[in-house]
């Protein structure tokens, strides 16, 4: 970090410092059908590392960018099988090239339709700004009213 910042910077506490980043945050999701979603952000901690754990009724399955792996663990049998993903190492796991890629294929090749279109990006969006605004007005956001 202290290549980063000023000398003076470097005695500013992250707490008190006017930053309107979060330095936690914790968001419920519940989609139709009652699938719920919780999503948990802890920015100033030691270890860098996204987790994911999804508990289904047949299955739970645990992710590690880090550690670039996948459990998936069977509910009745407790059988767990390891999948090792070809994640690399840096920023979002390395799809941050072939996402801008992608891109840049679809605007010489119009017929090279990405996987995610500008529904998933705005739909993404909507989730991320909703869950700020729901901390900020301390009230549970509806996405519906909001989707044109």
């Amino acid at each position: 970090m202290s290549e980063w910042l000023t000398p003076e910077e470097l005695d500013v506490c992250v707490y008190h410092c006017g930053s309107d980043l979060p330095d936690r945050q914790v968001a419920l999701f519940e989609y139709e059908g009652g699938v719920t979603v919780t999503f948990n952000l802890m920015p100033l901690v030691y270890e860098d590392n996204r987790w994911m754990t999804i508990y289904g009724t047949k299955a739970t399955l645990r992710g590690s960018a880090e550690d670039r792996r996948i459990s998936v663990q069977d509910v009745t049998t407790g059988v767990e099988t390891i999948y090792h993903t070809p994640f690399e190492a840096d920023e979002h796991g390395g799809a941050d090239v072939p996402t801008a890629m992608a891109f840049m294929d679809f605007l010489t090749d119009p017929t090279s339709v990405p996987k995610s279109g500008i529904r998933e990006g705005f739909e993404a969006a909507l989730m991320a700004c909703s869950a700020d605004l729901a901390a900020k007005e301390h009230r549970v956001i509806e996405l519906d009213p909001l989707r044109p």
